[in-house]
C-alpha cells in the first residue's frame, strides 16, 4: 500500500519539477523574438503534461537541435524556404551531462527566412503528439527518480552549506527538491531551520549598518540609508523587535517625511507559506546570480 502511495504522489499529472528551457549554443542563429517563440512552445509542452516550474533551481532542462532533411528555395517574391526538419527534442541534466529522455518529430515548415523556417518549425509540435507525450513522461519519471534517489545527499548538502553559513546556497538546494519526490518533507523541514538561521544572521548585519547610518547623523539622507538595511529584514527574526525600535527613534525624529515600514507577515495568510515564499524567494535570487549551465550535446 505504502508503494502504491508513493507512485501515485511522484506520478501524479501535476509536479513542480524545477526545469529549465535552454537553446543550445549551436543552434541556427536567433534573433530575440525567435528565440522567445521557442522556448515558449518548450514552456507549453511541458506545462500541459503538468512538469516544469522554478527555472532558476534546476539542474534539468528541455532543449531541442533540428536536422535538416530537405531544403528548397522558392524563387517567389519575398523568397520563401522550406525545409523538412527533424526537431530533436531533450530533457538533458546539465550538471552531469547526460539525456534523460529524447524524441524526434518530422515536420515540413515555410518562412521568409532560414531562421523563420526553422523557428516555424518547432511552433508546430504539438503536446498531444503521441511522441511527445512519451518523451516527456519518460523524462519526467527519470528526474523523480533522481530526487528520489538523492534527496539525502542534496539535503546533507544544503547542511554543509549551512554550516559554512551559506544559507541562501543551502536552501536554493533544499527548494530544488519537488513535492511529489519522496524526500519533500524531509527537505522542508530542513528548510525551516536554514531559513530561521538566514534571517537571524541577515537580521544583525542589516540592523547594525541600518544604525551606523542612522548614527552617523540625524538627516534625511542617512535615514534613507538605514532604509535600505531595514527593509532586509524578515518579520520573525530574533532583533525584528530592535528594528523596530529604531524605526520608531528615526520617525520621531524625521515625522511624516519618513514613511516606512518594516516587512510584515500578510493578514490572512499562513504564516508558514509566507515563510515558504520568502525562502523561495532567497533561493531564486541566489541561483539569478549564478553562472549559466550551457547545452552542447556531448552528452551520454
Amino acid at each position: 500500500m505504502l508503494l502504491a502511495l508513493v507512485g501515485v504522489r511522484a506520478f501524479s499529472q501535476e509536479c513542480d519539477i524545477p526545469l529549465s528551457v535552454v537553446i543550445p549554443e549551436q543552434a541556427e542563429t536567433l534573433d530575440a523574438t525567435s528565440e522567445s517563440q521557442i522556448k515558449n512552445k518548450l514552456r507549453h509542452i511541458t506545462t500541459f503534461h503538468g512538469i516544469g516550474g522554478n527555472e532558476s533551481v534546476s539542474r534539468f532542462a528541455i532543449t531541442t537541435s533540428v536536422d535538416v532533411l530537405n531544403k528548397e528555395i522558392l524563387s517567389s517574391t519575398p523568397i520563401k524556404y522550406t525545409y523538412v526538419l527533424n526537431v530533436n527534442l531533450f530533457i538533458v541534466d546539465m550538471l552531469d551531462q547526460k539525456i534523460y529522455s529524447s524524441t524526434s518529430v518530422e515536420v515540413r515548415s515555410v518562412g521568409n527566412s532560414q531562421t523563420k523556417a526553422y523557428v516555424n518549425g518547432i511552433r508546430q509540435l504539438s503536446p498531444s503528439n503521441k511522441e511527445i507525450q512519451a518523451f516527456v513522461e519518460t523524462g519526467k519519471k527519470k528526474m523523480l527518480d533522481y530526487y528520489d534517489r538523492n534527496y539525502r545527499y542534496i539535503i546533507k548538502k544544503a547542511k554543509e552549506k549551512a554550516a559554512l553559513r551559506n544559507y541562501e546556497e543551502a536552501l536554493f538546494y533544499l527548494v530544488s527538491i519537488p513535492e511529489c519526490c519522496v524526500g519533500y518533507d524531509a527537505s522542508m523541514e530542513e528548510l525551516k531551520l536554514v531559513y530561521r538561521q538566514f534571517v537571524n544572521q541577515k537580521c544583525v548585519e542589516n540592523l547594525a549598518q541600518a544604525q551606523a547610518a542612522w548614527m552617523s547623523g540625524f538627516t534625511s539622507e542617512n535615514a534613507a540609508v538605514a532604509s535600505v538595511f531595514l527593509s532586509e529584514i524578515y518579520p520573525d527574526a530574533a532583533c525584528y523587535g530592535d528594528a523596530q525600535a529604531l524605526v520608531d527613534e528615526i520617525k520621531k525624529h524625521m515625522g511624516k517625511e519618513w514613511d516606512f515600514k518594516l516587512k510584515r507577515w500578510d493578514d490572512g495568510v499562513r504564516i508558514e507559506l509566507q515563510r515558504m515564499r520568502y525562502a523561495r524567494e532567497i533561493a531564486l535570487a541566489f541561483a539569478q546570480n549564478q553562472p549559466k549551465e550551457t547545452i552542447n550535446f556531448i552528452f551520454r
